[in-house]
């Protein structure tokens, strides 16, 4: 019996302590900095100027928040924190982010920012 209660003290243990290692990683990714380049207008929309827009012109590209939360939602549903920095890594390599029917183009500084934030 003691073992029993032993073993159900570790895993429960065990779940804690990968949520908090879960937790701390989606608070980086989600500490990280905005876009300079992109002022806020309202709530949900914002303004660049032409010369920073470049090649993407999609504003899922430009908005490095929708980016990181992206991320973040990849870290709340990994099984592990291994699993979860593995495919993060895959997708800061592939630089861009697949979940079920949308891909989202990352933008090279947040591939940047959100690599600091793994290697700190």
């Amino acid at each position: 019996m003691k073992l029993k209660s032993d073993i159900i003290a570790t895993e429960r243990d065990i779940r804690e302590k990968v949520k908090a290692l879960k937790d701390e990683l989606t608070k980086r990714i989600l500490s990280l900095p905005e876009n300079p380049h992109a002022k806020p207008v309202g709530r949900n929309a914002f303004v660049m100027t032409f010369a920073h827009i470049g090649h993407k012109w999609g504003p899922e590209y430009h908005n490095f928040r929708t980016q990181y939360e992206l991320l973040a939602d990849v870290v709340e549903h990994a099984e592990s924190p291994l699993s979860a920095i593995m495919r993060l890594r895959r997708m800061l390599r592939d630089k861009r982010i697949v979940t079920g029917n949308m891909t989202c183009h990352l933008h090279p500084t947040v591939i940047d920012c959100v690599r600091k934030a793994l290697a700190a």
